[in-house]
């Protein structure tokens, strides 16, 4: 069965399955790069380019570049030395193939190799300290058949006057942003930044600051470098045009931000919606007006006078502007004094921020500002603290699973510029309480085989019902297979065990991508929920919104604060490994790629051994090492593959649950008595279950008609099928309605692969808007597929 040209199959990324494979071997744009720059014939067959690495064990994993690969892998027939290979992916330029265990030592003879050429990207706007200023072009378009209004020119000029003072009050100096209205023709090159002012009244547009000239090579054929865009309504606010004139200020027009910051959501004002927090990266602040600090193990106190941003610049040198703490490579926490200005000032900056009546507080933000290991849809700039308000005394912002707090101990050391004293520490021991009379726990995962616990399962749409559900309908295991891209609940069951009630319990979320084997810290909080109350010997539910960005396992991590009095405060953290994926289908199902991390969760440098087993008949799975050293607390990721071997009709077993455990050894080296050393041995440090099944493939036809349901003014129906026919297979179809507003619902398909939803209509909306898609929700035979208007 050959694969159809439009047939989308995965395309294994194998990022972590060599430490130094060469760029073009996993990045397809460099790829492409490199046989472009490669002189070749188009072959009438098969033509090898490159391949990697070019040494290696029997059975190891090797990339194979070149043209003409038929994209259905069970079409090509590749023998390494003499032995046929196992051909675990096929694109049309590379294969991904494995060595037969008894592949001896050949020789590949080959035209010498062409380098693809490396692109280095850099950020225009970084600074280093020194002022720079940004060329920014503002252009007005009018359409022809709209007249603007008289003032509309000079209304933009002032807004992004605001923009440039705003700029030039927040770094002292140190940023200029140079505004010019052009008349056509104008040269773009000459600019870093070209906004373009849509003069459209009726239709919204907020903003959009994350493009660049070079993804529309038709309208800026001439660039000579990458010019950021900017989309803004002529209607907009100067916080607004900050706010995107932010994105290319921060990392260049070669590289925008897109999920970044603090919105009116978040509890901050749109007219403040700007990177401020970001500011000590680009130094605007003098270094020593940013004290850093480092997460560590030991147990560690500090009390800092922080100082609100002024007129000018912080020269005392017991105060700061700003403290910032590492908390894990890519993950930050930044803490920092905000005031409200007064009536009387020039400065136009936080002027709106949230505040108590003081006008100030300490404002504390969590920054991600490396690569994104949770899995989670997040704005890279959000609030550590639960408080969309500035914090006063005796409040505070929590990490639980680091045992960290920040609270302020005076909010009002000196009065303008606003001087917090406010209180960092770590690790400080909360003991047990033998004599307690309340204890917050939560169930720990099982050691193996599924690495779960009862305590944590995933919701997603519609709310309420689980794929793996018990009679009474309650979650058990995972609960619900995420839906990527949707918001999913993250829920966690609070008990209390003892004799009074809990109060102001506080629970923090987090989430790791990928799970790993081991664990040695380094999880990104999601966020922390206070439950005010918890009935003695009774539980709540803890639940905080997840959106995947990506199907790929995630480990999920609930951390209670343990509070003073309690009987054990050993059993407030549990976690739980979220992996259910399926191949793509084909005449042979592709295979799937899992990376795993293997994390050393000592203090000191130490093998960690790595067993696979539960790899079922029909199952090829592929793991590059069985033992790796690591350093104290470090980290490496590793590509797992599972790779389906027969049709999905001759699959011996159709579901597999491979498991990974690490074992950390220990070697006694004194003897017990003369001449007798005790046995070695090894002590189990975690692992993870990979969950694969192998379906058939599918397609779902639905009808675009939305029809009212005979006898009834209130009820629609749509209909569909599902080829080839099977019944029993759960559909989700979703309805939107005129006010934006969406309407789930799920139907399961006859024996004839027919089904039919059903809509209720709200009395105050007569029609819907239409119906958006229609997707199989955890098919039991068939692989996953969607519908898509």
């Amino acid at each position: 069965m050959s694969v159809k040209p439009d047939e989308d199959l995965p395309v294994l990324n194998l990022g972590h399955t060599f430490a130094n494979i060469p760029h073009h071997f996993c990045d397809s744009y460099k790829l492409k790069c490199f046989l472009a720059c490669h002189p070749h014939h188009p072959p009438k067959h098969c033509n090898v380019v490159d391949f990697y690495p070019r040494s290696g064990y029997a059975g190891s994993l090797v990339i194979i570049l070149g043209s003409g690969f038929p994209a259905n892998r069970a079409e090509n027939v590749v023998k390494v030395g003499t032995k046929h290979a196992l051909v675990v992916a096929a694109e049309p330029n590379r294969l991904v193939v494995i060595a037969s265990k008894g592949t001896k030592s050949g020789s590949v003879t080959e035209d010498p190799r062409i380098n693809p050429k490396e692109l280095t990207l850099t950020a225009a706007g970084a600074d280093a300290g020194a002022p720079v200023t940004t060329k920014m072009l503002v252009v007005i378009a009018v359409p022809n058949d709209q007249t603007a209004v008289a003032t509309i020119r000079q209304d933009i000029i002032d807004l992004f006057q605001n923009v440039s003072t705003y700029y030039s009050q927040v770094t002292y100096g140190k940023r200029t942003i140079q505004v010019k209205n052009a008349a056509i023709p104008f040269d773009v090159n000459n600019y870093d930044v070209m906004c373009a002012c849509p003069f459209m009244p009726g239709l919204f547009i907020r903003g959009w600051g994350d493009m660049t000239s070079d993804q529309f090579p038709a309208q800026f054929p001439a660039t000579t470098n990458p010019v950021g865009l900017i989309a803004l309504s002529t209607s907009a606010n100067w916080g607004r045009a900050a706010h995107e004139t932010g994105h290319f200020i921060i990392e260049g027009p070669n590289v925008g931000i897109v999920e970044e910051d603090l919105y009116s959501a978040d509890g901050v004002s749109p007219d403040e919606a700007v990177l401020r927090s970001l500011i000590s990266w680009q130094g605007w602040y003098e270094s020593s007006n940013i004290l850093s600090l480092n997460w560590s193990r030991t147990v560690f106190t500090r009390e800092v006078d922080v100082v609100a941003h002024g007129d000018v610049e912080n020269t005392n040198p017991n105060q700061f502007h700003l403290v910032k703490i590492k908390i894990a490579d890519g993950l930050h926490y930044f803490v920092e004094v905000r005031q409200r200005p007064l009536p009387s000032s020039t400065a136009i900056y936080d002027t709106n921020i949230p505040t108590p009546p003081s006008g100030a507080g300490v404002v504390i933000t969590k920054v991600v500002d490396g690569v994104v290991n949770n899995n989670f849809r997040i704005r890279f700039l959000t609030l550590l603290q639960t408080d969309t308000s500035a914090l006063t005394i005796g409040e505070e912002a929590i990490n639980p699973a680091r045992n960290l707090k920040i609270s302020v101990v005076n909010d009002n050391v000196v009065d303008r510029p606003r001087v917090c004293r406010v209180r960092i520490e770590w690790n400080k021991a909360v003991t047990d309480n033998p004599s307690g009379l309340f204890d917050l726990r939560i169930t720990p995962w099982d050691n193996g085989p599924n690495w779960e616990t009862v305590d944590i399962w995933v919701d997603r749409p519609l709310f309420g019902t689980f794929d793996n559900q018990d009679a009474a309908g309650n979650p058990i295991g995972n609960g619900d297979a995420p839906a990527v891209g949707s918001v999913n609940h993250f829920e966690a069951r609070i008990h209390n065990d003892g004799v009074i009630d809990a109060t102001n319990v506080q629970v923090t979320h987090y989430a790791i991508n990928p799970p790993g084997v081991s664990d040695n810290g380094t999880w990104t909080p999601l966020k922390t929920n206070t439950l005010p109350f918890i009935a003695a010997n009774s539980f709540s539910i803890s639940s905080v919104d997840w959106i995947p960005q990506v199907r790929e396992h995630t480990c999920l991590k609930v951390e209670i604060s343990p509070q003073v009095g309690e009987m054990v405060v050993r059993n407030n953290s549990a976690q739980e490994n979220v992996f259910n994926f399926q191949p793509a289908a084909s005449s042979i199902a592709e295979p799937v790629e899992f990376t795993v991390a293997i994390r050393n969760p000592l203090k000191q440098r130490t093998e960690i051994l790595l067993s696979v087993y539960d790899v079922p008949r029909g199952y090829y799975v592929y793991f590059p090492v069985r033992s790796i050293w690591l350093d104290a607390l470090a980290e490496r990721k590793l590509d797992l593959l599972i790779i389906p071997t027969a049709d999905f009709k001759s699959m011996p077993c159709r579901h597999a649950n491979v498991k990974i455990v690490g074992l950390i050894p220990h070697m006694y080296t004194k003897p017990l008595i003369a001449s007798h050393y005790i046995p070695s041995l090894v002590w189990p440090i975690g692992g993870v279950r990979a969950e694969v099944a192998v379906k058939n493939r599918s397609t779902i036809v639905l009808n675009s008609d939305i029809i009212p349901v005979r006898d009834s003014n209130d009820v629609v129906q749509v209909t569909g099928t599902v080829k080839p026919p099977l019944g029993n297979q759960r559909i989700r179809v979703d309805m939107t309605r005129p006010g934006q507003s969406v309407v789930v619902t799920e139907v399961a398909t006859d024996k004839s692969g027919a089904f039919a939803a059903l809509f209720a209509l709200q009395d105050e909306v007569p029609v819907v808007k239409g119906i958006d898609m229609a997707l199989m929700v955890n098919p039991t035979q068939a692989a996953l597929t969607m519908y898509d208007f």
